[in-house]
């Protein structure tokens, strides 16, 4: 028999311990989204700091529980941050924006696939990459498009940003992501 307490056997088995893997992804998940606050700031977008508190709760909370909607609230707080305050011009800043929550959302699934403590298998790091990497390239020739139309016509046009959101929605559905 054992001289620890049972308490102290919960606590212990409580405790928690994240695998080298999990800190990269959680680390991920806490920082693409303050960043793409900061490249918001980058466009000309005023109060910084302001949007930095707002995401920063909900990106602490989604680094902590990826398995949560936690990751999702920080990414459109984020956006809602971006569409409310951000200067109407299509900047290369939204694309970075936009890969930096790519990243997060990437991130906060991989660490959601299993227990904090296990590690990421080389099949399962590439097949995420492959993924992030075809939602960046539909992201990128979007972006390209847009950046074209608003240099031609000298505006933004709503229609594009639909047709954009719904060409990244069905081949988010067609990879499986």
């Amino acid at each position: 028999m054992s001289g620890a307490s049972p308490q102290a056997g919960r606590a212990q088995r409580g405790r928690l311990r994240w695998s080298v893997d999990q800190w990269v992804l959680r680390a991920a998940v806490l920082a693409a989204p303050l960043l793409a606050v900061g490249c918001a700031a980058a466009a000309g977008a005023p109060a910084v700091l302001f949007g930095l508190l707002l995401v920063l709760p909900a990106a602490i909370a989604a680094a902590v529980r990826p398995d949560s909607h936690w990751a999702a609230l920080a990414m459109t707080v984020t956006c809602a941050y971006w569409l409310l305050s951000a200067p109407r011009q299509l900047t290369a800043w939204s694309l970075v924006a936009a890969a930096l929550l790519l990243a997060c959302h990437g991130a906060a699934s991989v660490a959601a696939l299993g227990p904090p403590g296990m590690r990421i298998d080389p099949t399962t790091a590439r097949t995420w990459a492959r993924r992030l990497a075809a939602l960046l390239a539909a992201t990128t020739g979007t972006w390209a498009v847009a950046h074209a139309m608003v240099r031609s016509s000298g505006s933004s046009s709503l229609v594009l940003t639909v047709l954009a959101v719904l060409v990244l929605a069905v081949l988010s559905a067609a990879l499986g992501g």
